[in-house]
C-alpha cells in the first residue's frame, strides 16, 4: 500500500515536471520566434532603406567616411581640424570598428568625393537629393563601397532591437509587451534612418541599450560580473560619442546609490573601474593635446569656422533657443532624412507627439501604483536614467549649437520604446484582447510611416 502511494506521488510529480519542462520549452520557442520575426521586420525596413538611400545623402556621411579612411590609411587618429572633416572631434571607437569592417570586406581606403548637381541652380530645400549621382567610374565604386560600409550600422541597429526585447522581457516577463517594444524600435522611422547610414550614433545606441540590460541583470542577480559589463559598455558608448556621457554618469550614480542601500560597494566600484579602464585614456589624451578632457574649446573653434551658423555666439538656453529646439525636435524625432531633412507633414508630427505625451503620462501613473514591488520600482528607476540622460545631452547640444535633432534623444530608444508601449497598454485593461491590441499602436503607426517614406521618396528617388 505504502509503495503504491509513493509510486503514485512519484508519477504525479514526474507528470508535473514534464508539463513544466514542456511549457518552458514552448516558452523558449515562442521567445525565439518572436525575436526572430521582429529582427526580420527590422532588417526588411533598414536594409531596404540603406540600399535605396543614395550614397552620401545621409547627414555628414562623407565626413564620417573621411574619418574612417584616415584611420585606415594612417593607422592613427586624426587631429581636430577642418582639414580632417567636421567629424574629427568625435571619439574614435566607431571609426576604428568601421575601418576594421572595411578591411574585412576587402575595401581599400578611398577619398570620399561628391559633386553638386549640374544644370540650373536650384535651392537645396527644393531638391530631393543634395548631391549629384552622375558618377565617374571611381565615384561609382566609392558609392558601392559606402553601401557595404553602411551594413555595420545595420548590424548595430539589430543589436539595439534585440537588447530592447531583452530589457522589456527582464522588466515585465510579458512576451506581447517585449515584442511590442522591440517592434517599436525596429520600425521607428528616425532610428532606421540612423541605422541605415554611416554614422557613429547606431553604435552608441546599441552600446547604451546593452549597458542598460547588463545593469538590470546586475541588479537582479547581484553579481559583480554584470556590473563590470555594464560599466565597460557605458565606457565604450562614451568612446563612441560624447552624447552618451550624461547617460553613463547617471547609470554609475544609480549603481552607487543601490550599492550604498545594500551596503555593498563592490558592484559600484567595479562598474566605475570598468568605465574608466575603457574610456579614461581618451579623456587623458584630449587633456594632453587640447588642455580639456572633452576637447570642447578646440571643437567649438574649428566647427565655428568650418560650418558657419552651427555654433551659437554665446552658449545659452534662452526661451528663444528652447523654442527653436522644441520646433526642431517636433519635426525630427519621428522622422527626417537626408541632407535636406525630408520631413513628415507637420500635423502628423503633432499627432504623434501628443500621443507620445499621453503615453508618457500613462506610464508615469503606472509606476505610481502602490502594489509594485520594490525591486521592480528600482528597475524602472534605472530605466529612467537613459531617458533623463538623453534629454540632458540634447539640452547641452542645443545650448552650444543650432543642432537640436531628435536623433540625440534616440540614443535611449530602448527606454523610450518601453515607456511608449507600456503607456499605450495602461488605459486599456479589459478585455484582454483589446489590451494586447493596444500594444500594436506604435509599431503600426511607425510601419505606416515607413511605407509612406518609401512611397514618397525612397522608391521614386532612391538608388546608388
Amino acid at each position: 500500500m505504502l509503495l503504491s502511494r509513493v509510486s503514485e506521488r512519484t508519477a504525479g510529480a514526474q507528470e508535473q515536471g514534464g508539463a513544466r519542462n514542456a511549457q518552458q520549452t514552448l516558452s523558449r520557442k515562442a521567445i525565439v520566434l518572436a525575436l526572430t520575426s521582429t529582427l526580420a521586420l527590422y532588417a526588411l525596413i533598414t536594409v531596404s532603406l540603406s540600399l535605396r538611400t543614395p550614397a552620401w545623402e545621409n547627414n555628414d556621411e562623407a565626413d564620417h567616411a573621411r574619418y574612417t579612411e584616415y584611420v585606415l590609411s594612417h593607422h592613427g587618429l586624426p587631429a581636430i581640424s577642418a582639414a580632417n572633416g567636421i567629424e574629427s572631434h568625435q571619439p574614435p571607437l566607431y571609426y576604428v570598428s568601421l575601418a576594421a569592417w572595411q578591411r574585412v570586406l576587402g575595401i581599400h581606403a578611398f577619398a570620399p568625393s561628391i559633386s553638386l548637381p549640374s544644370g540650373p541652380a536650384v535651392a537645396a530645400t527644393e531638391r530631393i537629393n543634395e548631391v549629384s549621382h552622375d558618377y565617374t567610374p571611381q565615384q561609382q565604386r566609392d558609392a558601392v563601397s559606402l553601401h557595404a560600409m553602411r551594413m555595420l550600422s545595420v548590424l548595430f541597429g539589430g543589436v539595439t532591437v534585440a537588447a530592447s526585447f531583452a530589457i522589456a522581457w527582464l522588466l515585465f516577463s510579458q512576451l506581447p509587451l517585449a515584442v511590442a517594444v522591440a517592434a517599436t524600435v525596429a520600425s521607428w522611422p528616425k532610428f532606421d534612418v540612423v541605422a541605415a547610414a554611416v554614422s557613429n550614433e547606431a553604435m552608441t545606441t546599441a552600446l547604451i541599450s546593452c549597458s542598460l540590460w547588463t545593469l538590470l541583470l546586475s541588479l537582479r542577480r547581484q553579481t559583480v560580473a554584470w556590473s563590470i559589463a555594464s560599466g565597460a559598455l557605458a565606457g565604450a558608448a562614451v568612446l563612441t560619442k560624447f552624447t552618451a556621457l550624461p547617460i553613463a554618469l547617471l547609470m554609475l550614480v544609480c549603481i552607487g546609490f543601490i550599492a550604498a542601500s545594500r551596503r555593498n560597494v563592490l558592484p559600484a566600484a567595479s562598474a566605475l573601474l570598468a568605465f574608466v579602464a575603457v574610456s579614461g585614456w581618451w579623456f587623458i589624451r584630449n587633456w594632453a593635446l587640447y588642455g580639456d578632457p572633452l576637447a570642447d574649446a578646440a571643437s567649438r573653434a574649428y566647427l565655428a569656422h568650418a560650418v558657419p551658423g552651427l555654433i551659437w555666439p554665446v552658449s545659452q538656453l534662452t526661451p528663444g533657443v528652447l523654442a527653436f529646439g522644441g520646433d526642431t525636435l517636433l519635426r525630427s524625432v519621428w522622422y527626417d532624412g537626408g541632407w535636406n531633412q525630408l520631413q513628415l507633414p507637420l500635423a502628423l508630427n503633432v499627432v504623434l507627439s501628443v500621443l507620445a505625451a499621453l503615453c508618457l503620462i500613462a506610464a508615469a501613473l503606472t509606476v505610481r501604483r502602490r502594489n509594485m514591488q520594490v525591486a521592480q520600482q528600482t528597475a524602472l528607476f534605472l530605466l529612467a536614467t537613459p531617458i533623463v540622460g538623453s534629454v540632458i545631452a540634447w539640452l547641452l547640444i542645443l545650448r552650444e549649437t543650432t543642432q537640436a535633432e531628435g536623433r540625440y534623444l534616440l540614443i535611449a530608444v530602448s527606454a523610450w520604446a518601453i515607456v511608449l508601449c507600456a503607456g499605450s497598454q495602461w488605459p486599456v485593461r479589459r478585455p484582454l484582447w483589446l489590451n494586447r491590441l493596444s500594444l500594436a499602436l506604435w509599431p503600426a503607426l511607425f510601419c505606416a510611416i515607413d511605407a509612406y517614406v518609401f512611397a514618397r521618396w525612397e522608391i521614386p528617388f532612391g538608388g546608388t
